[in-house]
């Protein structure tokens, strides 16, 4: 659920509420296929995107979304975790349960 409020004086007024999955308010960007916040050379949040003024940017699905997420684990690879490959044959193998 997210919550679109504008400021003022006492406060602010509710003026949009979205209940949204969360693909379809990420999105690829020009840098990652998915829109991350990276510090230090490593991810540390996936953004949203302005879902509410460019609705075909985000992914279509969540296939299309798991598809990106896979694509940033090929990109930072974490130590110790599961390949990025089987990851993503296990994920998708859930969704179609």
């Amino acid at each position: 659920m997210i919550f679109g409020y504008k400021p003022t004086t006492h406060g602010f007024v509710i003026e949009n509420i979205y209940l949204k999955n969360l693909w379809e308010i990420t999105g690829k960007v020009q840098k990652y296929p998915i829109g991350l916040q990276v510090k230090q050379g490593r991810p540390f949040a996936i953004r949203p995107i302005p879902f509410h003024k460019r609705p075909n940017a985000s992914f279509g699905d969540v296939e299309d979304f798991v598809k990106a997420v896979y694509e940033a684990r090929k990109m930072f690879p974490l130590e110790g975790a599961i390949a990025p490959g089987i990851w993503l044959e296990k994920v998708l193998e859930a969704l179609v349960k």
